[in-house]
């Protein structure tokens, strides 16, 4: 009896052994497949992203090209730089302070 007591311990860790074993190949192979998708996933993401902070950022800059070139706004930064070419530095300096905090106290952005 001892031989079998003997062969059925054997036996029961080397079942132990493979189960083991393969609990870990498979708890490997299933981390490098969750990590693989992750990061797939992840690129999917921020290719998404940055495709609509592009349209974003083009819509912008053609909002700000059409307002640049257009004709009322070209005359009334002329006629503002000419206002202020004819007043001293000082003077200009102080009625910008003043247009700025008229500016924000409006809340205009």
């Amino acid at each position: 009896m001892k031989i079998q007591y003997k062969a059925a311990t054997i036996m029961a860790l080397f079942g132990a052994l493979i189960v083991l074993l393969l609990s870990a190949g498979y708890d490997s192979i299933n981390r490098k497949i969750v990590f693989s998708q992750e990061l797939e996933l992840q690129k999917n993401i921020s290719a998404q992203v940055s495709q609509h902070i592009d349209s974003h950022l083009k819509e912008k800059v053609s909002v700000a090209i059409t307002l640049a070139s257009a004709p009322i706004i070209k005359q009334a930064l002329q006629d503002s730089n000419q206002h202020f070419a004819r007043l001293s530095d000082r003077i200009c300096q102080q009625e910008i302070n003043t247009l700025n905090t008229q500016w924000k106290k409006n809340g205009v952005h």
